[in-house]
């Protein structure tokens, strides 16, 4: 939800700043691959927005085999948010009234046709899932039958309505009501027509200024966690809280004051970090044991907890981004020193950082850099961009874009 709302932020800030622009201020060669942005492994490769200057999105594939990247499409208007079901990609661009507009186009860049008016939040082969909005906080949500057109109105309510994730044969939404300051966790098997209430949570009187979420949620043991709570700030940090729903239905908080809106798990464990701090807790999801440990990093490395694996980026080397990786929930026990490792040469008057996601059968290294000393863009330091280095599941790189 978040990411699609930052895009869409984007996007807008991107258009009103052209109309402060002269034309010929304006590049398009000036390109950016956002961290927010979707990217999704598909079975040869990566597919990623490629973000311009001037507006325009280019939905693009990265190949594994050659290591080059091709444009599926372009949008002027830019893409806020894509899925892939197949070989077909969904995508949702805006019109030049600003109205959400979903398009279906083949993964080889044919056949583009436009499917629905909105927002697409899932898809299969079978149903489209997609929302609308007003502007006036009222929400709709739609499943349209891809094979036979039947479109069906699943729910319309006022206050913030939005898609969490898929499990199994279970859509997950979250409704967020701000008069009342009520969080509700949603759910519907795909092939029904109606939505039904889990669980109802209240945000705290002094958060009533933020717009409260349901980050995601999960199933492990029998139980269901999920994980609600706002940005706040100006550096846009998660404060959050972790539930728990057991069997019997009875709920139970995990964790305050947590940072990531991820839930990071295994089979067994939940993993968290506490209050801005390197200390992290595991959480054993059948008999609530919780276990503290520490992770040591410097200031030019980062921790990104992947399932049983811990991964420890470092920027710092001259030259040279390494990642290692060990066991998670421990302080580097089953270590593995660069398992991925590549070239990078560093601008020495930038500012970098770094993190690790894993896509499907691959690892994507992120590389991004800033220049504090253009005073031109405050505090926040001029973005010069964000390299994306693709590996296998042995670590060997296999390109970048």
């Amino acid at each position: 939800m978040m990411k699609k709302l930052i895009v869409c932020l984007m996007i807008f800030v991107l258009s009103l700043g052209l109309l402060y622009t002269n034309a010929t201020d304006v590049s398009a060669k000036t390109s950016y691959v956002y961290e927010y942005t979707d990217k999704i492994a598909v079975k040869d490769g990566i597919l990623y927005l490629k973000s311009f200057d001037n507006g325009n999105t280019s939905l693009c594939k990265f190949s594994v085999a050659t290591g080059k990247t091709t444009v599926i499409v372009s949008e002027k208007n830019g893409i806020v948010h894509f899925l892939i079901n197949q070989s077909t990609i969904y995508y949702t661009t805006l019109t030049q009234k600003e109205n959400y507009v979903i398009y279906s186009i083949s993964i080889n860049g044919k056949n583009k046709k436009k499917v629905a008016t909105g927002m697409i939040e899932y898809v299969d082969s079978t149903y489209l899932v997609y929302s609308q909005c007003d502007g006036t906080l009222k929400n709709l949500i739609y499943k349209k039958n891809l094979k036979t057109g039947e479109v069906a109105k699943i729910v319309q309510c006022n206050g913030y309505l939005d898609y969490i994730k898929k499990i199994g044969d279970t859509l997950y939404f979250y409704k967020y009501e701000p008069n009342t300051l009520k969080v509700k966790l949603l759910s519907m098997d795909i092939r029904a027509k109606k939505m039904s209430l889990i669980t109802t949570d209240k945000a705290k009187e002094e958060e009533s200024f933020y717009t409260t979420s349901i980050s995601d949620v999960i199933c492990q043991n029998g139980s269901l966690f999920y994980q609600y709570g706002t940005y706040q700030g100006t550096g846009h940090y998660w404060y959050g809280t972790l539930k728990k729903i057991n069997a019997q239905g009875k709920k139970a908080t995990v964790a305050s004051n947590v940072v990531d809106e991820r839930i990071f798990h295994d089979n067994t464990n939940i993993y968290y970090q506490k209050d801005m701090e390197l200390s992290y807790v595991s959480y054993h999801t059948k008999t609530g044991k919780k276990t503290s440990f520490k992770m040591t990093v410097t200031e030019d490395q980062f921790i990104d907890i992947i399932d049983s694996k811990t991964y420890r980026i470092d920027w710092g080397k001259q030259g040279s981004i390494s990642v290692d990786r060990f066991a998670s929930g421990t302080n580097m026990k089953k270590l593995q020193k660069n398992f991925i490792k590549f070239s990078y040469k560093k601008n020495k008057t930038y500012s970098y950082s770094g993190t690790t996601k894993k896509l499907g059968n691959y690892y994507v290294v992120a590389i991004h850099a800033t220049d504090f000393n253009d005073m031109n863009y405050g505090w926040r330091g001029k973005d010069m961009g964000t390299k994306w280095f693709v590996a296998n599941q042995s670590g060997k790189v296999l390109g970048s874009f």
